[in-house]
């Protein structure tokens, strides 16, 4: 999925990272989408706390999914919002 949202050749390359790419998401949820704060307590902290540390002074265009899906293995003995698991109600 994330090869196919590789940029198409010709196109530009911003040098956005990881990093400013989460920090302009939650600004757009924050004022554009006029979420709760308690809601953006919810995106803010597992952000923070998992992928930015990961990748977040890598270029978007640098990561690779080989690289997202690595990382990701390794959370499967994480708990909350990005354990690998898929939720259940009970």
């Amino acid at each position: 999925m994330l090869d196919e949202a590789r940029p198409a050749r010709g196109s530009v390359v911003t040098g956005t990272t990881f990093a400013d790419a989460v920090a302009e998401f939650l600004r757009y949820v924050e004022h554009d989408r006029q979420v709760k704060p308690s809601t953006m307590r919810d995106y803010r902290s597992p952000l923070k706390c998992h992928p930015v540390p990961a990748f977040g002074n890598r270029r978007l265009d640098e990561i690779t999914s080989e690289e997202i899906e690595r990382w990701r293995a390794g959370l499967s003995t994480a708990s909350g919002p990005f354990r690998t698991g898929r939720r259940t109600s009970s």
